[in-house]
């Protein structure tokens, strides 16, 4: 049986333009991306049919993310500049480790773990 990280993944990631060059990511195992996409969508998805409104989904939950992060971060009145998120479905996570020299940090949603990344130019 694989482990949880050797299952397919999405791969999401997002870059920061404005203050200073940067990029945030999401690194979701299948069933999770699955999951929370229905949930947020409140539809039942699957990978055979679904697999772009997916990306979609979490294509929009990377920027939401770096979008609050950087609400918050930044000191009132500021502007920050994102780019356009990426989404892609990578294999094993351990051996198709894409976010490079990112930092990584695990989260859990019932049980399930998933990264968000972070990566500063």
């Amino acid at each position: 049986m694989p482990s949880a990280m050797e299952l397919p993944f999405f791969y999401t990631h997002l870059p920061i333009y404005k203050p200073s060059p940067a990029m945030v990511g999401l690194v979701v195992p299948q069933d999770l991306a699955l999951q929370l996409s229905g949930a947020m969508m409140m539809l039942d998805f699957n990978m055979e049919d679904d697999e772009f409104e997916v990306m979609d989904v979490l294509s929009e939950v990377t920027n939401t993310l770096a979008g609050s992060l950087l609400t918050n971060l930044m000191p009132a009145g500021e502007s920050f500049e994102l780019g356009l998120p990426e989404c892609r479905v990578i294999g094993d996570a351990v051996a198709n480790r894409e976010w490079g020299n990112s930092e990584e940090f695990l989260f859990e949603i019932d049980g399930t773990g998933f990264y968000v990344t972070w990566e500063a130019s």
